[in-house]
């Protein structure tokens, strides 16, 4: 439906050419309304990239983002059906300033400077529990 319309739709590229698309893109959309991707398929990386290059998002996986509520809305939005798709981009592209802080929420969750040590410190405790070590 988006080609049909138009729209230019990148599936998977290098990390050279993924930069050069984001920076020419207005947001990101990583659509999907299969049960198991959306369920076990967690935030993803190029989720969080296009967030650094601060564009908001759309896709069903935002609901894995570890923030509050409030901080997820900023983010992007959830598509959960086609047409719920459609009027998450007619939306985005009507109130694009209500996600213009998109890079520093995401910033506040993924910098690995800021969360290395909460990542150790829960890697640590999980070896405690599980290995006693």
């Amino acid at each position: 439906t988006g080609v049909d319309a138009g729209a230019i739709m990148i599936e998977k590229t290098s990390k050279s050419n993924f930069k050069l698309y984001l920076e020419a893109s207005d947001f990101y959309g990583q659509p999907n309304l299969d049960f198991g991707f959306i369920t076990f398929g967690g935030f993803g990386v190029a989720m969080i990239e296009a967030l650094a290059c601060g564009m908001p998002v759309i896709s069903n996986n935002v609901i894995h983002f570890p923030g509050s509520d409030q901080e997820r809305k900023q983010l992007g939005m959830e598509c959960r059906t086609a047409s719920a798709l459609r009027e998450a981009i007619l939306t985005m592209n009507d109130r694009f300033m209500e996600f213009n802080n998109a890079r520093i929420i995401a910033k506040k969750y993924y910098d690995l400077s800021k969360t290395e040590n909460t990542l150790l410190s829960e890697y640590r405790s999980l070896q405690k529990k599980y290995y006693g070590v």
